[in-house]
């Protein structure tokens, strides 16, 4: 019975042991010492140094396995604000585009060059794409297109009549200083014209800016990764969108048209003229850097290695 038990604390040692073996592995391989490993683990002992290490080996192991659920995650926050004369908007999923309110509008029901003015509540038909052009301080031209649908829409008068668009209708609006044009809009946004050869006027990007945004992996609190500035003649969209974007376009006296509007994705991509694509993200070591949570976990785990280190030099020497 006596040798049984010893047997079984011999074994619970030697356990121990070579946990403790285990644990000041990555210490022994950065001190300069002349020890062998085992040595080295018989030397290193201590309740202290035990809660220290465990405590290491845990906060690291938790960084690792947040970065790696939270950071390879791709869903970065673009927001956009931009002058262009050109805002493509496509519908995403099943989201229903914004209510618009217009005023004395010409309204092309199909397409053609037949116009009536109108005022009242627009509402865009869910499958439709919309085309916004303004050239310089010229009209504002709202193409509305569907493939799917008999329907881009309708528009609802003040008297409640309501008239169907069929499925090309342009709205002509004539922006001012003193009326000043405001349209909310949702879906997938693509913002400025791209050059073309042969044609002396066409619809372009003037300045824009991007900001990229990111969820810290503990806190979820956003913080502001890095900014884009976008250049006279650029392109911008969001690539692979998680959700829509929303947010509003405003015409005035000044040229073209002003945008801004948030949204969801994987990364975002600026075109140029022949050139390759600028591709934008917040990728995996960005996320690391800005995130204020893990970087102080990164602190916590440096000194408590410190501490380790120190500590370890004082048992052994």
């Amino acid at each position: 019975m006596a040798k049984k038990k010893t047997a079984n604390s011999k074994t619970k040692s030697s356990f121990a042991f070579y946990i403790r073996k285990f644990l000041l592995s990555i210490f022994f391989v950065s001190e300069d010492i002349p020890y062998s490993a085992n040595e080295f683990a018989e030397k290193a002992q201590g309740r202290i140094i035990f809660i220290f290490l465990s405590l290491f080996w845990l906060i690291l192991i938790g960084i690792i396995v947040v970065s790696v659920l939270f950071f390879t995650e791709k869903n970065t926050l673009f927001s956009v604000s931009a002058r262009a004369e050109l805002i493509e908007v496509m519908p995403f999923e099943d989201v229903a585009y914004p209510i618009w309110r217009v005023e004395k509008a010409k309204i092309a029901f199909d397409c053609g060059n037949d116009y009536k003015e109108m005022s009242g509540l627009v509402q865009v038909s869910g499958s439709s794409s919309i085309e916004f052009t303004r050239l310089s301080t010229g009209t504002l031209e709202i193409n509305l297109d569907s493939i799917d649908e008999p329907t881009t829409g309708s528009i609802t008068n003040d008297n409640g009549q309501v008239t169907e668009f069929t499925d090309c209708a342009t709205l002509i609006l004539n922006p001012s200083k003193e009326s000043a044009v405001t349209l909310p809009i949702d879906g997938i946004v693509r913002v400025g014209g791209s050059i073309k050869e042969e044609v002396s006027v066409f619809p372009i990007m003037y300045s824009g800016q991007v900001q990229i945004a990111d969820k810290a992996a503990l806190s979820q609190n956003y913080y502001l990764a890095e900014i884009f500035d976008l250049k006279m003649g650029e392109q911008f969209s969001i690539l692979k969108p998680s959700t829509q974007s929303s947010g509003f376009i405003y015409a005035n006296e000044e040229k073209g048209l002003y945008i801004n509007f948030s949204g969801k994705g994987e990364s975002g991509q600026i075109y140029r003229y022949k050139a390759e694509p600028i591709q934008i993200e917040n990728n995996f070591w960005a996320k690391l850097y800005n995130d204020e949570t893990l970087v102080f976990l990164w602190l916590l785990v440096v000194t408590i290695y410190t501490f380790i280190k120190v500590a370890i030099r004082y048992n052994i020497e």
